[in-house]
Parts: structure tokens; C-alpha cells; sequence
């Protein structure tokens, strides 16, 4: 059976793709710490496959439990000759955070002969704001293939399909036995992510300035205390008001 690796950081929406490719249900939700094992799932669009979910980390250089998980399985993964190819999730709305540890993946799969495909997820959220990412110019420069995706709204997951069934049959090359300039080294890859994020990224001040507008009324010195005033009033009528024809 092929095997295919999902990797990304965490709050990625990885596995929400995850769910979204095999049809499963694991826990999803907007914070770190959601997927903390690895997972199993067949591919439901292509017989034959196995997507296998990681733990999201920042880097290979793993700090907390889950993180540990996941590099020593990816490790262990890299040797097996039924995988077939890597999927790399980052969050097109935050490419700095997300790059450099695509950069160290595209770098462990180069070692051990490995394809790795890049999918740039929340691709959503960069068209409500009138946003782009150049994905083509963006695998140039990570010589890996990027595919704008949405795990929530399933925009672009056909051509996440095609490129599985491409690899399906695919097995690992000869490994890259280059010398220093082939394997850069984490701070030059730290240092190339950087470089990245400047060039393709989206403007962070453009999406947090629309993604926490919120906070301009809750956190506001006078609104904020009004609101907060607000809800406590209705939570107070709903316990001892309201409810009272239900508890008599």
C-alpha cells in the first residue's frame, strides 16, 4: 500500500484536510495541541493509499511531547520505501511561521529521496481580503510544487487528489548524498524563510488588522466596559429572570 506523510505546524488546518481526504472526523479546532499522536486514514479518492497525520510542529528540532512524536516517526517514515510522497501544510496567511520548517522537510525528504508537495491552506482568507499568493514562483524558489488549498471550504483539493494519484505508484528515488550546499543548515534555512515570507507573504499588519477587528470594541478602554456591562446584565437576566417561569 502507498503511503503518504502529512506534516505542517501547528493551527495549520491539518487536520481538517486530514478529515477532508479521508472522510474521517478527528478533532479539529483553532488552537496548537489538537493532534497529539499520529493518526492513520485511507484516502477515500484514491484506493490503495494511506494518508498518515502528524502532530503539528515548528521544526524538526522537536521541545514538547507531541512535537517528539512526530520528528521521530517522520524520521522513521523517510527509510520506508512504501512512502510515496510528503504533503507539506503551511498557512498561506502566515508563511514565516509555517516556511521554515517546510524548508527543513523539503531538506530530510532531499536526503532520502522523497517528493515533497507544498499545500498553501487558508488560501480562503487571502481572497476575502483581496489578497494573492504566487504558489508558482513560490515552488520555484522552494523546488517543491505548491497548491493553494482550503481544508474548510475544499477549494483545491482536486489537484491535492491528482498529485496523490501521480505519486501513487512512485517510490523513493537514490538519496541526495550532496555535500554542504545540497543540506543547508538550519540557520541558513531560517534565514531563507525569512527572506521568503518578505517576498511572497501577505501583509501581516492587512490580516490582523481585519482577523482581530474585534478587539477594537472589547479591548477599547470605554466600549470595551460598556460591552462587558452588556453582556453580564443579559447573563444575570437569564439566570434569575427569564428562567424563573421554568424553575417554578
Amino acid at each position: 500500500m502507498s503511503k503518504v506523510l502529512l506534516m505542517g505546524s501547528p493551527n495549520s488546518g491539518k487536520s481538517l484536510l486530514f478529515n477532508r481526504l479521508t472522510g474521517l472526523h478527528h478533532k479539529v479546532a483553532n488552537f496548537p495541541g489538537i493532534t497529539v499522536d499520529v493518526s492513520w486514514g485511507r484516502v477515500h479518492a484514491v484506493p490503495g493509499m494511506e494518508l498518515i497525520d502528524f502532530p503539528g510542529t515548528y521544526s524538526l528540532q522537536a521541545i514538547s511531547a507531541d512535537e517528539k512524536v512526530a520528528v521521530e516517526y517522520f524520521e522513521r517514515s523517510l527509510l520506508d520505501p512504501d512512502v510515496s510522497q510528503v504533503l507539506c501544510v503551511v498557512d498561506a496567511t502566515r508563511l514565516e511561521k509555517s516556511l521554515y520548517f517546510t524548508l527543513q522537510v523539503i531538506r530530510e525528504c532531499a536526503r532520502h529521496g522523497k517528493q515533497v508537495t507544498v499545500l498553501a491552506n487558508m488560501i480562503d482568507v487571502l481572497d476575502s481580503h483581496k489578497l494573492s499568493l504566487d504558489t508558482e514562483a513560490l515552488g520555484v524558489a522552494l523546488r517543491a510544487r505548491v497548491l493553494p488549498v482550503s481544508a474548510r471550504s475544499g477549494k483545491g483539493l482536486e489537484a491535492v487528489v491528482s498529485a496523490l494519484k501521480e505519486a501513487q505508484f512512485t517510490r523513493a528515488s537514490t538519496a541526495d548524498t550532496g555535500g554542504q550546499q545540497a543540506h543547508p543548515s538550519d540557520e541558513q534555512l531560517r534565514d531563507t524563510a525569512h527572506k521568503l515570507a518578505q517576498r511572497f507573504g501577505a501583509k501581516g499588519d492587512v490580516l490582523i488588522r481585519n482577523q482581530t477587528r474585534l478587539d477594537g470594541i472589547f479591548l477599547h478602554s470605554v466600549t470595551g466596559g460598556i460591552a462587558f456591562f452588556f453582556i453580564m446584565y443579559l447573563l444575570f437576566q437569564s439566570i434569575f429572570t427569564w428562567a424563573a417561569p421554568l424553575m417554578d
